[in-house]
């Protein structure tokens, strides 16, 4: 084999995200930074509203699982317009035209039928805004707020929402690191063991930074979906159960429902990788304001609540993630007589009908992160195409074992076979 050989051979790595802030362990160091999220404010509960209606309802539901607060629901007269088989749902302004709504205020939860059931509701930002104008300050010392329902078992389902709102900055050097892709902008939440990905939420959630919709929206149960500014939100029922099953490399069960004790234990990862993307759900860098280290971003959080169960939230903040720093080497070789190896490393040429050998080995550098479970595509290719030609070929690492689309692929980490270290040693892989 000569030397160019080696030259044209491609080694693609695609995980750096979930790798980068899997551990739950890490606390905010060098490696991560923490924006702290400020100015938060919610919509009113019930009792902080000082008009005589302390709730605007859907005129349907007004009356729902209320335990001895009747005459204390807005009925809301034309709320919800039906128009070519949606339901929609307006703004404070326009409900006001109508006879009867009046003195109908905004600033209050906002009562609707229950989105698993009654499908097709579809409201703009600016109406949610209108109806749920947060005023309230919010958050307690441990970045929580839940609230008890007020209501009793039974009657139609109804779904009643709030929104919160907070903001952070950034500083010019901090947009330069996330330009020159030197670190991530993640969602996630402050412990005292430091940043944790996750978000602990009930029932319903949707994330917005700067007004722009997120892939953040989830449901604690199986619902079909609310339309906000036309753009369906199917919410993924991500519960702490499942979601363990399904991702277990992301989820310490354990910690993270003491975590979500506010919440049943219901919570959202935010270090997973969006459908084929190389993206994670947490990454909030195609929201933010680029270009001006003076601008406020906006994170607002939407969280419905079914009418028969408690509902729950944290604080998001925003973390920098350092990314890992990588040194990649793809060492060919073959065997001889003795089955040692004899590495290819000047102008070593081998016969016809020689089987080569791939020894890929991928070095973390950084000094403080961590690369856990990595998945490594590789394509490798030779001109002229004769001689051998492999694309896109995968190898993933994982809590439970090696995965690989290579055939005769054996996966090494630090030396060993064992899987759970961190860190990949090198990767062997031959082609005849």
């Amino acid at each position: 084999m000569k030397k160019e050989l080696l030259q044209c051979i491609i080694i693609t790595i695609i995980t750096v995200i979930s790798s980068t802030i899997r551990s739950e362990s890490l606390v905010i160091s060098e490696g991560i930074k923490k924006i702290e999220t400020k100015d938060w404010l919610r919509t009113k509960e019930i009792y902080e509203v000082d008009s005589e209606k302390k709730l605007n309802s859907e005129l349907n539901f007004m009356n729902e699982n209320i335990n001895g607060l009747e005459d204390k629901v807005q009925g809301v007269n034309g709320l919800i317009q039906e128009l070519n088989g949606k339901r929609i749902v307006r703004g404070l302004d326009d409900v006001k035209l109508i006879e009867g709504n009046e003195y109908t205020e905004g600033g209050k939860i906002l009562r609707i039928g229950d989105i698993h059931k009654y499908n097709n509701y579809n409201i703009s930002k600016a109406s949610l805004y209108s109806w749920l104008d947060p005023n309230q300050t919010v958050f307690n010392e441990n970045n929580m707020y839940s609230w008890i329902h007020n209501y009793t078992n039974g009657g139609n389902p109804a779904t009643e929402w709030r929104l919160l709102r907070g903001n952070f900055t950034l500083e010019k050097e901090e947009l330069n690191s996330l330009k020159n892709k030197e670190i991530n902008i993640i969602l996630g939440i402050d412990t005292p063991n430091g940043f944790e990905p996750v978000l602990p939420f009930k029932n319903i959630v949707n994330v917005f930074v700067n007004g722009n919709m997120t892939p953040i929206n989830y449901a604690s149960q199986s619902n079909r979906g609310l339309t906000i500014d036309n753009i369906t939100q199917t919410y993924q029922t991500m519960n702490y159960t499942s979601e363990n099953l399904m991702n277990e490399n992301y989820c310490n069960k354990e910690y993270h429902d003491s975590l979500s004790s506010h919440t049943d234990s219901y919570h959202v990862h935010l270090n997973t990788y969006l459908k084929d993307s190389k993206i994670v759900n947490g990454d909030i860098y195609k929201y933010i304001n680029k270009n001006n280290s003076e601008a406020v971003n906006t994170i607002e959080i939407l969280v419905g609540q079914l009418s028969t169960s408690s509902g729950g939230i944290s604080k998001l903040d925003v973390f920098l993630v350092e990314r890992p720093n990588l040194e990649i080497k793809c060492i060919p070789y073959i065997k001889n007589d003795n089955n040692e190896n004899v590495y290819l490393l000047n102008d070593e040429k081998v016969s016809l009908g020689d089987k080569v050998f791939y020894r890929i080995e991928v070095h973390n550098n950084s000094e403080h992160i961590n690369i856990s479970y990595p998945k490594i595509t590789t394509e490798i290719k030779t001109t002229p195409k004769e001689i051998f030609e492999i694309n896109s070929k995968e190898i993933t690492i994982t809590r439970s074992g090696v995965t690989s689309s290579v055939n005769n692929a054996n996966v090494y980490i630090d030396g060993s076979k064992d899987p759970h270290n961190n860190g990949l040693g090198a990767l062997e892989n031959y082609i005849d």
